[in-house]
């Protein structure tokens, strides 16, 4: 199954290791379900983990994870679509599960 996470979700995995956000996180590292993605996204998981206090080893086992595109479906965007007026940095993901198919 293909799914697009929004940044606070692999923020939320992090902070509360226990919550629906982890398991969401690791049934993508299992390989049950296919992270759906674009450049413009992942530019954007890397600059807010960044601002966290991530422990270095968490956040460098998903930066090789990233690296591996394990699991991952890269799809180019256009950056046209405007569905989210109020904030219009989320249709970026909008327009990466139309272009995947995800259908989460």
């Amino acid at each position: 199954m293909k799914i697009v996470i929004d940044t606070n979700v692999f923020v939320s995995s992090f902070l509360n290791p226990s919550g629906s956000p982890r398991a969401l996180i690791d049934l993508w590292k299992k390989g049950q379900v296919t992270l759906c993605l674009c450049a413009e996204i992942l530019t954007e998981y890397i600059d807010v983990l960044g601002r966290f206090r991530i422990p270095p080893a968490d956040l460098k086992n998903l930066l090789e994870l990233f690296k591996s595109r394990q699991f991952m479906e890269f799809v180019v965007i256009s950056s046209d679509l405007q569905v989210v007026p109020v904030v219009p940095a989320d249709n970026k993901f909008i327009e990466c599960a139309l272009v995947s198919g995800a259908k989460y």
